[in-house]
């Protein structure tokens, strides 16, 4: 055992069952910013071991997650990816998990380079685990058994275009008077189609915030703008109102100085008028 961690929204509590098993409880809920968060705690895990063991399986126990978000569950399964090229894994695990995290698991799938299985339990987890060392055969007889699923008949297969020709992308959602229930054959198309509805949904949000951000940005920076011209102009102006004021200050400071010298000398200025005149 590693010890719980905890970070801001989000608690991790590692446990180690054996040299190759990496089992975890997640509580809280998963954000872009606790992926450092939840590397640092594995690259601890696999530090610990002795010298040439790495993690081949993790278990994680989600019955206590409340949910993530979709930059986060895309950045931690980025991470897992990372982590697989330096130390290759055999297969990653979960269970307690919600329709929404099941759906999320089987349209993964194909995208990682490890398997990945939905347990119901961790006894159940476990013994997937002892069966995958094995090499047991597909079909050897499992202790936890799987109900097949009903193959689809005409009703379903019309139920299912109905539904995706109800699709909505001017709203958000999907129409809530279809309901595929868990024996439904198309029930995990039908999770899987509702889930991708739901994340083009949350990515015209994003982007529609953006555009507002974006917009009022603008907006801001063009009042901005304004007010800078508004002050140059009026620096502008008091730069030539100060001009002028010098250059007349200069215009008085001659005019003053001349003005002085007749009223000192009034008899010099008189005879030089005076000769002037006397001369016409």
């Amino acid at each position: 055992m590693h010890g719980i961690s905890k970070c801001r929204d989000i608690t991790i509590a590692p446990f180690f069952i054996d040299r190759h098993i990496l089992f975890t409880i997640s509580e809280g809920y998963l954000a872009t910013k606790h992926i450092p968060f939840i590397e640092r705690r594995r690259a601890l895990c696999q530090a610990s071991l002795p010298e040439g063991s790495t993690i081949k399986y993790i278990i994680v126990d989600l019955s206590r997650q409340k949910g993530a978000s979709r930059m986060g569950r895309i950045e931690y399964i980025q991470s897992l990816k990372n982590w697989h090229q330096q130390y290759p894994l055999r297969m990653y695990i979960i269970y307690g998990v919600n329709t929404f995290t099941r759906t999320a698991a089987h349209l993964g799938r194909p995208f990682l380079p490890f398997k990945v299985e939905i347990a119901q339990d961790f006894n159940h987890a476990l013994d997937i685990i002892r069966r995958d060392k094995l090499g047991d055969s597909a079909k050897e007889q499992k202790h936890y058994k799987v109900a097949d699923s009903p193959k689809p008949n005409q009703d379903n297969i019309e139920k299912l275009l109905a539904f995706i020709g109800s699709i909505n992308l001017e709203q958000e959602g999907v129409d809530s008077s279809f309901n595929f229930d868990e024996q439904h054959p198309f029930y995990i198309l039908f999770q899987s189609i509702k889930l991708i509805k739901e994340e083009l949904d949350s990515l015209f949000d994003d982007h529609k915030k953006a555009t507002e951000n974006l917009q009022n940005s603008n907006a801001k920076l063009q009042m901005a703008l304004s007010e800078l011209k508004q002050t140059r102009d009026k620096m502008v102006q008091q730069e030539r109102l100060a001009a002028v004021g010098q250059l007349s200050a200069g215009i008085a400071h001659d005019f003053n100085n001349i003005l002085s010298g007749i009223l000192v000398n009034p008899l010099k200025v008189k005879k030089i008028f005076g000769v002037r005149y006397a001369q016409k």
